[in-house]
């Protein structure tokens, strides 16, 4: 198998690929040959030996990635040979409340990601796809895009009629975006040029503020909406990566 590693943190220049022998799944574990894998922002900051949680010199960067089932280990009832897969973001997180311990293992920090040839999964840390979607389409979703769906249907839906905030360009903001549009609410942006206001206007954004020309772009918001609306209550990010099997089965 060849993978990429991080050999030193910093920059691109300490990941270095190595070949190795491939990897065997053991007992309730599934080996996914990796089709496809995306870079999130997150993955950036381990590079650089930050972000949240631990990680470790020689891991197989990048937390998302796609691919099919390769080999099954023993008691394996979930998938067969052949199956079309993707990771989740936390492997060990298989359902109900989330616990503290739950979050000391990352795909790309301190377990191994999916820049590699092969990936090794409990079974119960993997979810199907669904055949109208391809790797690469998949391998995009497990961080931003999950992030992105609980935060608009996890506390309270959103739905026709709402207006949604959406701040910045990035993954989340644009997966945002894009399923407000898709659950019937309207969406004001905001962004740094006239280059991305113009796509963010391209994916559905009724309005874009453009925040170095407009500093006080909040006010700017609120008179758009004519003095409606409210801060959303702080909901931390991360138990939405293990609602990815979730989404898929409702969303898709």
């Amino acid at each position: 198998m060849k993978a990429y590693h991080i050999d030193r943190f910093g920059s691109v220049g300490g990941i270095v690929r190595r070949s190795s022998e491939d990897p065997r799944p053991g007992l309730k574990e599934v080996l996914m040959r990796v089709r496809a894998s995306s870079l999130n922002y997150r993955d950036l900051m381990v590079l650089k030996g930050g972000g949240r949680g631990p990680t470790k010199i020689g891991v197989v960067p990048l937390s998302d990635g796609a691919g099919e089932v390769a080999a099954i280990g023993e008691g394996v009832t979930r998938v067969k040979i052949g199956d079309r897969i993707a990771g989740c973001f936390h492997p060990r997180w298989f359902g109900g409340p989330i616990k503290p311990d739950y979050l000391t293992d990352r795909l790309g920090a301190n377990l191994d990601g999916m820049l590699a040839e092969y990936a090794v999964f409990n079974e119960e840390a993997i979810v199907l796809l669904p055949s109208h979607l391809s790797f690469e389409e998949a391998a995009t979703l497990p961080c931003a895009a999950v992030t992105a769906w609980v935060a608009l249907t996890g506390h309270r839906r959103v739905t026709a009629g709402d207006t949604v905030l959406t701040q910045g360009s990035g993954g989340v903001s644009v997966f945002a975006l894009q399923f407000a549009r898709v659950l019937g609410a309207r969406v004001i942006a905001t962004t740094s040029t006239a280059e991305k206001a113009e796509r963010l206007n391209a994916l559905g954004a009724s309005e874009v503020i453009n925040y170095a020309e407009t500093p006080d772009w909040d006010a700017k918001a609120r008179e758009l909406t004519e003095g409606r609306g409210r801060p959303a209550p702080y909901r931390p990010a991360l138990p939405a990566f293990a609602a990815f099997p979730f989404w898929l089965a409702n969303l898709l």
